[in-house]
């Protein structure tokens, strides 16, 4: 329940995790990889993806900032 928020935002967070020892040009391939597949839903209007360490972030893992279309320009619900 704490996860979905109570209104929609048209944002989303995604995270993605690979194994400890992937190198930095592995993870980046697989990450502008997963980046491409969510921008070719219809309902997504960008996506900003990262890899690698910031913060708390390590060189396995990275994030993908997905904004959605307006609501009312969405087919899913």
């Amino acid at each position: 329940k704490g996860f979905v928020p109570q209104q929609d935002v048209g944002i989303i967070l995604g995270i993605s995790e690979a194994s400890q020892d992937i190198s930095f040009e592995d993870m980046a391939r697989r990450q502008a990889k997963v980046a491409r597949i969510v921008a070719e839903d219809p309902d997504v209007a960008a996506v900003v993806s990262s890899v690698g360490t910031s913060g708390v972030q390590t060189m396995n893992s990275g994030r993908l900032f997905i904004n959605l279309k307006p609501r009312r320009e969405r087919d899913a619900s």
